[in-house]
């Protein structure tokens, strides 16, 4: 049966969104797939490739059945043995080894045998460390034990069967120690895509690499008080989670070898080749938890979550060609963990009769009225501003759950397709290609605007108020191609990758307060788009000097392109403006002065559209750098190792930069390695942090002035004499052992030391005060001079300094007649603030709007500094169980703090995660369980010393910090089918 794409957007992408439908970019996609396919297909008769079929049986030392072992081949099929440990796949003749890979036993390679049939006896292994890895070195047939910097292996096409999370970033926050990242709530953007960091440092200090090449960025900023906050991410939700074999995780810095970005560490994602064999997975799954929140909501459950997946890889030709297709489609219900609001929903002067209908109008004082007039209509009608909610409730027959906002989890729906391709042109070369397209849809919400709130209330279009959301429309793209193969003695590879991100923004139930009755309530708020292409040369070989020389070199180029879409008119402009730029658009309403008498509140309408105001201007900038690197280790001895990188990169908007890396690796017996690095790195400024800007109108001391995000290049940023941005630079130490003992038993212990000089940071609001200190004069006056009165920027304030340790014990074993392998990890992690804060000299006395204590809450407290998890998985025949207990340390909230300016600490908690598989038959596997299994929750903010972080009800966890969440227990249920 054939769908068509109108069929499938309805199906997936059908809801209540106000904003343009997918259809064109989904056809495109199905187009795009369909011309692939058929290209395929005709190669598939081109070559009228011949195969074969091998079967067999895989068993341990001691001859017991192994079921669930990975067959593969590149460029042939892949499967797994079933209960009794057997297996059947077609391989193209041109395959000659096999690669067996199970849970607790060593990965094996096998020699095809002339005979359709093989037994394999797999060897057990208390860890992974015999398996090759790619990044942290340019020689290749390095393992985790041999390399001589800590790498973790995540084998994802293994964990996702029995893992309760779906996404990329929260199956490696629960997996990794020295990974952190959570879905955010109320946070603009940031709500869409979720921002992820290794070892407690920014979100932009660590790069992404996609099949060992530089992933992209987004196009978004991170502006709100949270978890890299005016830092740019990687999103690694882009990538579909069945596209994906494993993912290496290098805790090191790499800038001597990657690149820009890598200091706090490089994450590679590994995309799957196997042929042969369609694997598709259903997931459904919703939140089950005793919450207040849901209680008062008469609800049982919320945040229901449906994905569903499929991977298929096809053999091109006899010479080991392939190309992998994978896919999902992504359906996520948002959560709410705000219970009924508990403040002043109704005052006075929004009273109404019974029927509806309101008894004053007090919108009559919104436009050029005199403070006169309203003050004697107030006194009239001895309107005070006093609060009526309990009674208006009842007047209009409505509960305090209706007022309630939205805190939690964001409306997400996706569709993703990638693939991943091989095709050999000779016996020395071959072509690859891969990347992928993806759509996102996301819904969130505001703060609610009600009734009580006057500057925020228009009753003609919203009579009981109205809470604004936020729509993304969210586009990724990637695409790579290259070459590599060997030239002689040296091994060859050039590559090309381009990347897109672009974010776009449609604000819905809102209003241009400035318009009164003629604004619209939905607006197009414009957004942002970011694209990157980066092209790579490389070298490498090996010579028999000592006991070998591994020499590496090449050159990169790497464009960028950052833009600012700019929004519809009535999204950002202030319509409330006479011919000499004065407001004329405000709002009266009643108050008391300090005698009791009644009083006037006079506000001014903002323009905009409410809870996210449009983009005004349209940016359009890019930069070029260009980039050479050498590369050389030799192995000295048997034992001892040496290495070192150095890489030189230059860019056109600020300059050159030179950096390096030396290692040493010592084998201590033939079962334990030491092993130690120092690098010096760099990153450098995002053109999103050189060029990004926005702008609103508001009201400060009776004169309208500019205020918002200025550019570290604009005439604003000058007069206040901000120097322009710089790379940050950086220096690293790791030190540590790897190694295995007792026959069951690896371990793994890293020291870890990196200091960042030159920072980035976001800036606090700066304003001046004309009636302050000497300074606190002179930047009210150079912000006068730039028509401006509050203004944020991007300097390089402040170094740092991160240090911890991570530590990994695993272990394995056969306990009866099933596998056991438990794992035990745990990282311990602090940035701090290192030396004062550097502001120029206009600020000699102010640093604290560059650097003020929330900041440096969130630089050292909003993530866990400490994560440890305990994972057990028993296979047992047809069985499998997962049990993983982690630990999420203390976080600190700079949005929740007492009247001495105490912030909130979170203290730690242990979140659980169950689930059980059983396989049904050959290839259908089903898995139940649940992630935080005890429906654990941060620690409630006290409403009586945290009353402004409590807000009322609508956040009574943690909302700005980044721990576990606070959507409770999460109860789950998956197919996997392997036909």
């Amino acid at each position: 049966m054939i769908l068509s794409t109108n069929y499938v957007e309805r199906l997936f992408f059908a809801s209540d969104f106000k904003y343009q439908s997918l259809s064109n970019t989904l056809k495109s996609l199905v187009k795009s797939m369909f011309f692939l396919l058929m290209l395929v297909a005709y190669s598939l008769t081109a070559t009228g490739q011949a195969t074969k079929t091998i079967s067999g049986t895989v068993t341990d030392n001691e001859g017991t059945a192994i079921p669930g072992v990975t067959v593969s081949a590149k460029g042939g099929a892949g499967v797994t043995t079933d209960a009794e440990g057997k297996f059947t796949l077609q391989i193209p003749e041109a395959v000659t080894y096999l690669t067996f890979s199970f849970v607790g036993y060593a990965t094996q390679d096998v020699q095809v045998p002339a005979s359709a049939n093989i037994t394999v006896m797999l060897q057990e292994s208390a860890s992974q460390l015999d398996e090759i890895v790619i990044i942290g070195s340019h020689a290749s047939g390095r393992t985790v034990l041999e390399t001589p910097v800590p790498v973790d292996i995540i084998d994802l096409k293994e964990l996702y069967k029995t893992t309760p999370q779906i996404s990329i970033s929260q199956i490696l926050n629960y997996v990794a120690p020295s990974f952190s990242s959570n879905a955010q709530s109320i946070q603009d953007g940031t709500d869409h895509i979720d921002p992820a960091s290794l070892r407690g440092m920014g979100v932009d200090q660590v790069l992404v690499l996609l099949n060992g090449k530089r992933l992209h960025q987004t196009s978004l900023v991170n502006f709100q008080v949270g978890p890299g906050r005016g830092q740019v991410g990687t999103d690694l939700n882009q990538i579909p989670v069945s596209a994906i074999s494993k993912i290496e995780i290098l805790r090191d810095g790499a800038a001597a070898q990657y690149g820009s970005d890598a200091i706090a560490g490089v994450i590679n994602i590994i995309l799957k080749e196997t042929t042969g064999v369609v694997e598709v997975t259903a997931t459904t799954g919703a939140y089950f938890t005793g919450d207040e929140s849901l209680k008062q909501q008469d609800k049982n459950y919320d945040g229901q979550q449906f994905l569903t997946t499929f991977n298929y890889g096809i053999p091109l030709n006899d010479k080991g060609g392939f190309i992998n297709f994978s896919g999902s489609i992504e359906d996520r219900k948002r959560t709410n963990r705000a219970t009924d609001y508990e403040g002043s929903i109704f005052r006075d002067y929004n009273a109404t009769d019974g029927n509806g209908n309101l008894l004053y109008d007090v919108t009559q004082f919104s436009k050029d009225a005199t403070d006169d007039n309203a003050l004697a209509y107030f006194q009239a009608n001895n309107l005070t501003g006093a609060d009526i909610t309990d009674a208006e409730l009842v007047r209009r027959g409505t509960t305090r759950r209706d007022y309630t906002m939205y805190v939690g989890q964001a409306q997400l729906r996706d569709a993703k397709g990638y693939f991943n391709a091989v095709l050999p042109i000779n016996e020395n070369f071959e072509f690859y290609a891969f990347g992928g397209i993806g759509f996102r849809q996301g819904r969130s919400s505001g703060y609610s605007r009600l009734p009580s709130n006057p500057s925020r209330y228009l009753p003609e279009l919203y009579k009981d108020g109205f809470l604004p959301h936020i729509n993304s429309k969210i586009s990724d793209k990637n695409f790579a191609v290259g070459i590599r193969g060997k030239s002689g003695e040296w091994n060859v590879d050039f590559s090309n990758i381009y990347g897109s991100n672009q974010f776009l923004f449609i604000i819905d139930q809102s209003i241009n307060f400035s318009q009164l009755t003629a604004s619209q309530t939905s607006f197009d708020a414009g957004g942002h788009a970011f694209s990157q292409n980066t092209t790579n040369f490389d070298l490498s070989r090996k010579f028999d000097i000592l006991k070998g020389l591994n020499i590496a070199f090449g050159a990169e180029h790497r464009y960028e392109n950052f833009k600012i879409i700019a929004g519809e008119e009535a999204s950002w402009r202030n319509y409330g403006l006479d011919a000499n730029n004065q407001p004329t658009v405000f709002l009266r309403t009643p108050t008391t002065d300090e005698n009791g008498d009644i009083a006037v509140n006079t506000a001014i309408r903002p323009g905009g559209s409410q809870v996210f105001p449009g983009f005004q201007s349209a940016v359009n900038q890019y930069r070029n750098s260009y980039a050479f690197y050498g590369d050389v280790e030799l192995d000295v001895t048997e034992k001892w190792l040496l290495g070192a990188a150095i890489r030189y990169e230059n860019y056109s908007d600020f300059g050159g930069t030179t950096n390096y890396k030396a290692v040493t690796r010592y084998k201590l017996g033939s079962n334990w390695t030491a092993r130690a690095s120092f690098n010096t790195g760099f990153r450098a400024p995002s053109l999103h942090q050189v060029y990004f800007q926005t702008t609103t109108t508001q009201l400060v001391n009776g004169t309208l002035s500019e205020v918002g995000i200025f550019s570290n290049t604009s005439k604003v940023a000058q007069i206040l004499g901000l120097p322009k941005l710089k790379a940050e630079q950086s220096q690293g130490f790791t030190g540590g052992v790897t190694g295995t003992f007792l026959d069951n038993f690896s371990l793994s212990l890293d020291y870890f030391l990196i200091k960042v000089k030159d920072r980035i940071v976001f800036t606090d609001a700066i304003s001046g005060d004309p009636n302050g200190t000497p300074s606190q004069q002179q930047i009210y006056n150079l912000l006068l001079q730039a028509n401006a009165s509050v203004a944020q920027f991007f300097v390089n304030a402040i170094d740092t300094k991160t240090q911890g340790v991570d530590a990994v014990l695993s272990y394995t074993n056969k306990i009866g007649a099933g596998s056991l392998k438990v794992d035990l990890a745990a990282t311990f992690s602090q940035t701090k603030l290192d030396g004062k804060v550097k502001v120029p000299a206009t600020f000699t006395g102010n640093e604290n709007f560059f650097f003020p204590k929330s900041s440096q809450t969130i630089l050292e407290n909003i993530s866990p500094v400490q994560k440890q998890n305990l994972i057990l998985t028993y296979s047992l025949k047809k069985w499998s169980f997962f049990l993983r207990n982690v630990r999420f340390g203390k976080v600190i909230d700079p949005n929740i703090y007492d009247d001495d300016n105490n912030y909130m600490t979170f203290q730690p908690k242990v979140i659980t995660d169950l689930s059980i598989g059983y396989n049904i038959t050959k290839g259908v596997q089903v898995t139940v369980g649940s992630n935080n299994l005890l429906d654990i929750y941060p620690s409630k903010v006290d409403k009586v010393k945290y009353p402004g972080g409590y807000d009322d009800g609508r956040f009574r966890y943690q909302n700005a910090a980044s721990q576990f969440g606070y959507n409770g227990r999460f109860l789950f249920a998956r197919l996997n089918l392997t036909l």
